[in-house]
């Protein structure tokens, strides 16, 4: 528990890998978006996202999204839409838009 201090983004062009063993990025703070640099082209990419908390946990997982990518790079952004509960116990509920 805590208050979310960042986000890790996982992601992977291999299917059979769980999350834990797919790259990651790391995005600090209050951001809500990132670029994930260096990736092929015309290859299909699985993401996910985890919030960290102020006692440095990652939340759970959220379910996977499949990219497929036209160029090198992709933008994937992070939005809050909304929170169920109220302070530190509450649900936070992302979003992931991703940008081609």
């Amino acid at each position: 528990n805590g208050e979310i201090t960042g986000y890790q983004i996982h992601f992977t062009n291999q299917s059979n890998l769980s999350p834990e063993k797919w790259s990651t990025l790391d995005v600090s703070g209050t951001a809500v978006d990132a670029t994930i640099e260096g990736l092929k082209s015309l290859t299909e990419y699985f993401t996910c996202i985890a919030a960290r908390t102020s006692v440095d946990e990652y939340g759970p997982y959220s379910q996977p999204v499949n990219i497929t990518t036209l160029t090198p790079s992709f933008s994937v952004n992070a939005v809050t839409i909304g929170s169920i509960g109220g302070g530190t116990a509450g649900l936070l509920v992302l979003l992931i838009l991703v940008s081609v």
